[in-house]
């Protein structure tokens, strides 16, 4: 049997444009001897920007508030970032009733048409939370979170490859959550990390040119390793390095707050890295 075209060591935008040309074995591609012209691709460099530029923004980005006053806080009392990844470590149960709850903050938003989008690779976007959450919300709202369901690493790099599209049927949309952006890669590569790492800069690169084009706010929760200790204050650490640490204006550690029985699903974030804020910790109630 020939080889997968998805195990090749290629950049993800090249697979996907692969893939969508009909391709998923090697034999495919060597049997077409004129690659079609949506396969040729052209390498842009990156804009060049000023230091003084860079900081602007930094000062003057819009924000979107989460609707959660301690979380809130601890983005300093602004909330998630336009124009920016955020990055989630946790696992995606954890975190599920979180992202709908942002999503829903965003839908919220004074403009008419304002909506979000939630990629769930995972089967995390339940409808049991959903449903408890819209006692609070209006169905109205939950209608404008727009929802995908991947299963893949070239679903996920095609859905984002085409997300300038998926935009612009959606010109409200403030808010892009992906939970988790680093199951599909552990799903394919269980045994690579050097594979999932290189794939994981191709959606980095992806998404933070979605998040600047659009001015959206972007958040990924990124898979956290298994525990190595049954310490329940132990901050959870990404499954594949600091990754997504590296391209995120925040980073956030999520974890379970079992010590607080009182609040429900309280949940502990910790600031791990930010290029905006001080480092800091928050009990949110998500309930």
């Amino acid at each position: 049997m020939s080889r997968p075209v998805l195990s090749l060591r290629l950049p993800a935008e090249t697979l996907t444009r692969l893939l969508r040309a009909g391709f998923r074995t090697v034999a495919d591609a060597e049997a077409c001897l004129a690659p079609p012209p949506e396969l040729r691709l052209s390498a842009q460099p990156p804009p060049a920007r000023s230091a003084a530029e860079l900081a602007r923004v930094l000062r003057t980005q819009p924000h979107i508030a989460t609707g959660l006053p301690a979380l809130d806080a601890l983005l300093g009392a602004r909330g998630l970032p336009t124009g920016a990844v955020t990055e989630l470590v946790a696992h995606p149960a954890v975190v599920a009733a979180l992202c709908l709850r942002l999503c829903l903050a965003a839908a919220q938003l004074p403009a008419a048409d304002a909506s979000a989008v939630y990629i769930d690779t995972t089967g995390s976007f339940s409808a049991g939370a959903a449903r408890a959450l819209a006692r609070r919300a209006s169905a109205a709202m939950l209608e404008r979170v727009r929802t995908f369901r991947v299963y893949a690493a070239h679903e996920l790099v095609a859905l984002l490859s085409a997300f300038d599209r998926v935009l612009d049927d959606l010109p409200g949309a403030r808010l892009l959550v992906v939970n988790s952006v680093s199951w599909p890669f552990l799903a394919s590569f269980p045994d690579d990390v050097l594979r999932r790492q290189a794939m994981h800069a191709e959606v980095a690169s992806l998404l933070a040119g979605i998040a600047s084009r659009h001015q959206i706010a972007v958040v990924v929760v990124s898979q956290p390793k298994a525990q190595a200790t049954h310490d329940p204050t132990a901050l959870p650490r990404p499954m594949d390095g600091r990754v997504w640490a590296q391209i995120a204006a925040v980073s956030l550690a999520v974890r379970p707050h079992t010590a607080a029985a009182a609040a429900g699903s309280a949940i502990a974030v910790t600031m791990t890295a930010s290029s905006l804020y001080p480092g800091g910790e928050a009990l949110v109630s998500v309930a």
